[in-house]
Parts: C-alpha cells; structure tokens; sequence
C-alpha cells in the first residue's frame, strides 16, 4: 500500500483557524498534511522540525491571506526553504502550491508558481487535481528511470569464453614484469641526463601583495603588517585579498578579512583537492559561475574549507568571523546605520530584493563597499559566522542579508540564525579572516 502524499501547511499565525478546517478536509481525502500546532510535540525543536517536514513533504503549500502577505520572519523563511528545494526538482514537477483563503496579494517569491483560489467554488477540486497530477508525474518519472537501469544492455556473443591456464597466466604476468623494468629504466635515463631547471629564488610580487587598508580603533595605533607569503604555491593569491582590521589587545588583537565572499572558483579547488563534496548547486547556472561567491553550503563545509587554507602554515590560520569581527568589519567601530555609512540600501549599493535571481560577481557594488574597501557586507549572500544564536542553541549567526532580503535586514542592528549543517540555501555563503597564531 502507498504511503500518502504528505503536505507541508505553511501559514501565519492569525489564519490558523482556517488552515485547520484545510488540514482536515485533506486528512479526509486520504492526505497526510503537517501542520506545526498538531505535529510539533511540547518540548521539541521547533525550528528542526519545520525545517525536517519541508524537506520530507510532498508538497509545499502556502496558505495566504493579507495576514500572511504583510507577515515577516519565519513565514518567509519557510518560504525561502522550499523555494530552495524547489530549485532541485524537474521543471514539470509540482511542488510549492500557492492556496489563497481570501482575495490577497500573492509574495513577489511565489509569483512564478499558479496560484489556487480555495475560497471560490473550483478551489478545492482545482487543489486536488494539482495534487493528484503532482503525484502522478514523479511516479512516471520513477518507473521511467527504473526501466532505464532495469533495462538489460544488449552484448554480442563472445566467441571464446574459457579461462586462461595456468601457464598462460604465468606469461602474463612475465610480460608484465618486463614491461615495467623497462618503463622505470627509461624513466631514470632521462632524469639523468636532462638538463637541470634553474630557478630564481627572487619572490613573486604578485604573491605578496597584501592590501593594507586599516579600520582603526581611537585608542590603538596600528603598525603597518610584515608582508608575508602565505603558501609556496600560488594558489592563494585571491585569498590574499585582505583588509586589516585593528582592535585592542584585549579583544582579541589585529586580524584580516577577506576583501570579498569566498568565490566559486576559490572553493571548487579545495573540493578537487580534497575531494570534497561540491556545493548544492555546482551544477546550476544561476549559482556556480567562477566569479560568483559560493552558495550551497553548510558551516560545517564552510569550516573545513578554512582548515583547507591553514594547514600548510605553521604561524597563519584562516576562520569564519565571529559575529563581533564581522560587525567591526561591516560597521566599523563608530556602528554605521549600513556597511557602506547611512544612506538607505539602494540599486547602486547592494544586491536585495531580488533585482536578478541570483547573487552578484563577488567584486560587484563597489558603491556599496565599506569606506575601508570590503565589499558586498550588505546584500548579495549571508555570511557565516563562528557564533551561536542567542535565540535557540542549535543555529549559527549569519550576517548581512542576501539578494533575496529586503532591505532592513543589511542594518547593524538585524541578524538570523541558520542550522549548521543546512547546505540547500542559495543565499548563504562566507568570507574568511586571517591572523597570526
């Protein structure tokens, strides 16, 4: 017997009365819908439950009405959740359902997907039928994709199928011996013999440079850094794009920060380096060009990356900011309204709203840089940081807002949380620090 499709009712709080009369009607049906007042037991993570039932579910239906419309925070978050799970289904899959319960506005983020009217007379048979063909499209895509792999490949009869003898074995395995002291002789032949490589023990410039832009404290002076070289390779030179931030002794003392997010390309050499796993969305073009940062990863991905970076210097390490080197470097030590100073956010000054779809090139909105020279701290992508939430022991801050917010959440004085290990949002990436052991 099949399990029922499983439905994900996301409402706001003052509509529950008729998200309830909703559940029960697809309960009839032979649904299973989730619904937070019902599934959710006293005493469990609210926010690991709602992000695990969104994943697991069917289905994503949005319940609107002008409460919800008008509602921020965990509305839109769950919102964002699915439309992130979204991007990784078929193109003629049916998954996020917008259902109005009253005449409203439909989000900006849903527009792209038809909505249902469940209030007119053809709402609930125009609901069903969504959900009925929903099913019936990933159940042929299913059986398609299992004929393919059931599917016995065709061979043509092989003319001679015993096995080798023993003694044909034996020669063989001579003629391999052969091979390989003739292939290592060669080999050392023209190692000798080749004409020694001269190499210059002068420096790279290039690999050096370090930009040295300080944001300064009132009460601290700061010198000016010794230029080092971070790796003998060069393969860090993009990384070596810094600015210094100078704090008292006593918090911490000096470090850098990346001048930019971390890019794509920047990441994908550590993945083929370590062979990592790649970012959620490395095979999406909105979201895998070189030059864009990385998205689609967790903290914990976005950690392992910095121990990537440190483990070939014994006097340098790189970490994710924590949420206090992060705002010093965003807002500077006067707290700035903005990264960039007071002006509101503005199309010349940050990524929100959505203009595109999809973040920026790293290196983008240099109107919007902080006045010592970091860009896109406002907008674009959050960022990670190394700190807990104060709201729930189970999240990591992120900062900055994204090319998704709106524009009040780049303010000093706004910050969220997201789970650690959550890597299916197209929205959060990170930038590293530097200091000295």
């Amino acid at each position: 017997m099949k399990a029922p499709p499983r439905i994900f009712l996301s409402y706001a709080r003052p509509d529950e009365e008729k998200v309830n009369k909703l559940y029960q009607k697809l309960s009839e049906a032979g649904f299973k819908p989730w619904m937070d007042r019902k599934d959710i037991l006293p005493g469990e993570n609210w926010q690991l439950k709602i992000q695990k039932a969104i994943r697991e579910s069917d289905f994503f239906l949005a319940c609107l009405t002008g409460n919800s419309v008008d509602k921020r925070g965990f509305l839109q978050r769950e919102n964002r959740y699915a439309l992130d799970i979204w991007q990784e289904l078929l193109d003629s899959d049916i998954y996020i359902i917008p259902v109005r319960l009253e005449e409203c506005e439909v989000p900006e983020s849903l527009r792209g997907f038809q909505y249902v009217d469940i209030f007119e007379e053809d709402g609930w048979t125009r609901l069903v039928k969504a959900l009925q063909v929903g099913m019936a499209r990933r159940a042929s895509t299913s059986e398609a994709i299992k004929g393919e792999i059931r599917k016995p490949a065709l061979r043509e009869p092989s003319l001679d199928l015993r096995k080798p003898t023993p003694l044909a074995n034996r020669r063989i395995m001579v003629l391999i011996v052969v091979v390989a002291v003739l292939t290592i002789s060669a080999l050392m032949f023209f190692k000798l013999f080749q004409p020694r490589k001269v190499v210059s023990t002068k420096p790279s410039e290039q690999s050096t440079k370090i930009d040295t832009t300080i944001i300064t404290t009132p009460s601290r002076e700061i010198p000016k850094p010794k230029e080092t070289k971070i790796m003998p390779s060069d393969k860090r030179e993009a990384i070596e794009r810094l600015v210094l931030v100078a704090r008292p002794e006593a918090d911490g003392g000096n470090f850098y920060i990346g001048k930019y997010e971390v890019t794509n390309q920047e990441y994908m050499e550590f993945v083929r380096e370590r062979s990592y796993r790649s970012p959620k969305f490395a095979n999406n073009p909105n979201f895998n060009q070189l030059t864009q940062p990385v998205v689609g990863v967790s903290w914990y991905d976005a950690v392992a990356y910095c121990n990537w970076l440190s483990q070939n210097d014994d006097e340098i390490s790189y970490a994710l900011p924590t949420e206090e080197e992060w705002k010093l470097a965003a807002y500077g030590t006067g707290q700035r309204e903005y990264p960039w100073g007071e002006a509101p956010p503005s199309a010349l000054l940050a990524n929100f709203d959505n203009p595109t779809g999809k973040p920026a090139r790293v290196a983008s909105y240099p109107n919007g840089a902080t006045p010592e020279g970091v860009f896109n701290m406002g907008g674009n992508v959050w960022e990670w940081c190394n700190t807990w939430t104060d709201f729930t022991q189970y999240d990591r801050v992120i900062r900055g807002g994204s090319w998704k917010s709106t524009a009040d959440l780049m303010r000093l004085a706004l910050r969220a949380g997201e789970r650690p290990d959550n890597n299916h949002r197209n929205d959060v990436g990170f930038r590293v620090i530097r200091a000295l052991r």
